[in-house]
């Protein structure tokens, strides 16, 4: 039986499923990666993982929704394991923001990446030159992080 919890808190994700994941490696992918960091207020309810393995089982069960990538997939930089769930990998902001570009958009709603980047420009965390470090090492270009960033100006979903 699946139930709401607060979906912009790290609660939601500690007390959903991962102990029925087995022992692979994931990282939090699409909104979830930004519900995850604190800048998104989104209605999802099962996590996106980001692997190269398949999560059928768990996606038939209602327990996920997963984001199946043929691509290499790194697992090393700029993500940290997630407390109560060490096998998930959680993202920088800086990381989910560059991932959700790099994919276009595909495992996340464009008003929801939008929104979630705004709300990271306006926080004490955010730095551009962290963003382009980490979109450089990714092969994403500064050209299209900064189309991203002049889309959120302005952007006002309340």
């Amino acid at each position: 039986m699946s139930y709401r919890l607060k979906t912009n808190s790290k609660e939601y994700f500690i007390n959903t499923t991962y102990q029925r994941l087995d022992d692979k490696k994931y990282i939090l992918t699409g909104d979830s990666a930004f519900v995850y960091n604190g800048i998104s207020v989104s209605g999802i309810y099962y996590p996106d993982l980001l692997t190269n393995g398949d999560l059928g089982y768990m996606q038939i069960h209602g327990r996920v929704s997963y984001c199946f990538v043929q691509y290499e997939i790194n697992y090393r930089d700029y993500v940290s394991p997630m407390k109560d769930a060490p096998n998930i990998l959680v993202p920088t902001p800086e990381r989910a923001i560059v991932e959700n570009i790099k994919t276009d958009l595909e495992f996340i709603d464009e008003g929801y990446f939008v929104d979630s980047l705004e709300r990271f420009t306006w926080e004490k965390r955010y730095s551009y030159d962290k963003l382009i470090e980490v979109a450089e090492f990714f092969c994403v270009e500064k050209d299209i992080i900064d189309y991203w960033l002049e889309e959120c100006e302005g952007f006002n979903s309340y």
